[in-house]
């Protein structure tokens, strides 16, 4: 689900502090996931988040407007 509105909003990838589902799939898109693992259960789903709001999680601050890269070792985030 989160692909999908990804894609649909014309992002280039996404970044997951956990696990997803369905990994054949997501790499079978035209967008970049990375996340913690990957899990067969389904995730409770709140339907809330925030738009441009600072991020800390695995030693990295994520903030509004800095540039992620990622490949298959890694990810770095510059301002």
């Amino acid at each position: 689900m989160i692909a999908e509105a990804a894609l649909a909003n014309s992002w280039t990838g996404v970044v997951i502090n956990g696990a997803v589902r369905d990994k054949t799939a997501l790499s079978q898109l035209t967008i970049g996931v990375r996340a913690l693992g990957t899990n067969p259960r389904k995730s409770a789903k709140q339907s809330v988040g925030e738009a441009d709001s600072v991020l800390s999680f695995g030693g990295v601050t994520f903030r509004p407007g800095a540039t992620l890269w990622s490949d298959e070792d890694g990810i770095l985030v510059t301002a």
